[in-house]
């Protein structure tokens, strides 16, 4: 008794024989395990991928198979790939029926690896957002107050806003191929 865990030896004080320790240990302990492998079979049962990644939701998985077999209810290789295979999501359809539709069966190792390759494909094909180019266009005014004021290659008939667009350092490029750096001034006309 002196090897024996102080929270099991009230349990087993009793005992004439190991066979007698072994079977109030299975009949204390094996509704605590039957319950465990219940709880861990459903949360393999509802397990999706939705937005992680692939690596993330095959270490879950793994994870739960794992447990399983620790309590003495291993998940076999098919059941495995299945499960996997049902959590994907429709972007994961066409590889998910080809493997299905495969004679030879599948290892795990092998299917992450098709998944995480698929996962990177699919990235690669996604379309790439292009920042936003801001154009400007020429607007003239012209200011004509009668014959008197009238001064035709003067720099006050006409205020002339610029034609153009910013480009991704903010600087401004005008068809002429003129750059200069976006500024917050405020003309004053005279």
């Amino acid at each position: 008794m002196a090897s024996v865990d102080a929270t099991i030896a009230p349990l087993i004080a009793h005992a004439s024989s190991a066979k007698e320790v072994w079977d109030i240990l299975q009949t204390t302990y094996a509704s605590k395990s039957h319950s465990r492998i219940f709880s861990l079979r459903d949360t393999l049962a509802n397990v999706k991928r939705d937005a992680c990644l692939i690596s993330d939701y095959m270490r879950e998985i793994k994870s739960i198979a794992d447990d399983l077999a620790y309590s003495g209810s291993p998940v076999n290789s098919e059941e495995l790939i299945i499960k996997v295979l049902s959590g994907l999501g429709p972007e994961y359809k066409e590889l998910s029926t080809t493997i299905i539709a495969c004679d030879n069966p599948i290892t795990f190792e092998v299917l992450v690896d098709k998944l995480l390759a698929q996962e990177m494909f699919i990235k690669d094909s996604e379309p790439k957002v292009d920042t936003p180019m801001i154009t400007a266009q020429l607007h003239q005014h012209s200011t004509n107050n009668g014959p008197k004021n009238r001064q035709p290659n003067s720099s006050n008939s006409r205020n002339t806003t610029p034609s153009g667009s910013y480009n991704s350092r903010n600087q401004f490029s005008t068809p002429n191929n003129n750059s200069f750096t976006q500024q917050n001034t405020t003309k004053s006309n005279n």
